[in-house]
């Protein structure tokens, strides 16, 4: 247990150091795979999730927003199944409970991982540049928000805007 806790630590030194490092990369699921204690790989994907939404939000503000909120409900959801969790309960049925819980936000956590990752490579699919994805966003927030008739997909360019 010592062992593990000094290897987070390793990893969290990383993290704050300020070095770059690009969490979609296969090494860095590597170093996330190698952390063997469920609490303490959340707690790093939860980390790195957020720096990586604070750099997203640098450029793209709508897509970093709606990755920000989905985290959130996350983490509260973790919190309330933890809450419910009672002091009565014999210890390894709340041991497993626990361990349950902490999957199930993980595998959230890594879901939302994964679709920042979609949604980082999908301004390629569409031929825009990051910028211009950006601006796009904003654009379809905008008609969400005010109901905004926008028929069904529109080639304007080589650009494909859908509904």
């Amino acid at each position: 247990m010592v062992e593990e806790a000094l290897k987070y630590n390793e990893v969290e030194s990383i993290l704050e150091n300020g070095e770059q490092e690009d969490i979609f990369s296969p090494e860095c699921f590597e170093k996330l795979s190698d952390v063997k204690m469920p609490a303490t790989k959340l707690e790093m994907l939860v980390k790195m999730l957020r720096k990586q939404i604070t750099e997203y939000g640098k450029t793209n503000q709508m897509a970093a927003k709606r990755f920000q909120e989905m985290l959130e409900e996350t983490i509260k959801l973790y919190h309330e199944r933890r809450k419910h969790l009672s002091a009565e309960e014999a210890g390894e049925t709340q041991e497993a409970a626990t361990e349950e819980i902490i999957r199930n936000a993980t595998e959230q956590a890594l879901q939302i991982l994964r679709e920042m990752n979609a949604d980082r490579e999908s301004f390629r699919k569409a031929g825009l540049t990051f910028e211009e994805k950006a601006f796009y966003d904003i654009l379809m927030a905008l008609r969400d928000q005010y109901n905004f008739e926008f028929g069904t997909d529109v080639v304007t360019d080589g650009i494909i805007l859908s509904s």
